[in-house]
Parts: C-alpha cells; structure tokens; sequence
C-alpha cells in the first residue's frame, strides 16, 4: 500500500495524513466511507440493545452548542420523546474484565444509529 495515496475509507485522505494529523488525535468522521455496507441491525433493534443492562450505551442530543449525554440503559420511553434528527444513539457489548493492554485494541466496536 502506497501511505500517499488517498483513500475513500479514509475520506479522501492519505494513510500518511491521516496517522500524522488524526490517529490518537482527535475524532474524523467519514461519511460513506463503507458506501455499500449493509447495516445488520434495525434501528428499532439497535434502540432495543440500549436498554439492556450488559449493553454499554450512550444516546448524545443536542444541536449548535448545548449537547446532553445520557448514558444506558436507557428508560423504555426515551425514544418516543426524541425529535427527528439532532442526535446520536451508541452501543456496543460492555467489556468485562479481558486482560488487555492496551485496553482500546480490546473493546468490541460501537453501533450507532
């Protein structure tokens, strides 16, 4: 692989920019950087998952500056209550006790809706 190179998984960026300007940096998000993926959940399922207690979830709403963060399991009746658009569902399998270090390559990854 040519680390000059720009990548599509990557938004357009080389793997030299993006290790130099982002890795353990700060956060890059890449619209459709996986443009054909198929999403094995539904949302309604994902929503579901957040009120587990063994799921780790983060629902984030906000807009322009005020942002709030309510951590899972979520009540039952939080989505009800959501607007259309303007925030951000997380949730992944808790992590529990694995020997790890670093911890992060142990984590399973995050679903967000």
């Amino acid at each position: 692989m040519n680390p000059d190179q720009p990548l599509q998984l990557l938004g357009g960026l080389t793997a030299r920019e993006f290790l130099r300007d982002y890795w353990q940096q700060k956060p890059l998000l890449i619209r459709q950087a996986l443009p054909d993926f198929q999403n094995p959940l539904e949302p309604d399922e994902l929503a579901g998952l957040s009120l587990e207690e063994e799921i780790e979830s983060r629902l984030i709403i906000g807009q322009d500056q005020t942002w709030e963060l309510r951590r899972g399991p979520l009540p039952e009746d939080t989505f009800a209550g959501l607007p259309e658009r303007d925030w951000t569902l997380l949730a992944r399998r808790r992590h529990h006790g694995q020997l790890c270090r670093p911890r992060w390559r142990c984590r399973p990854p995050l679903r967000s809706l």
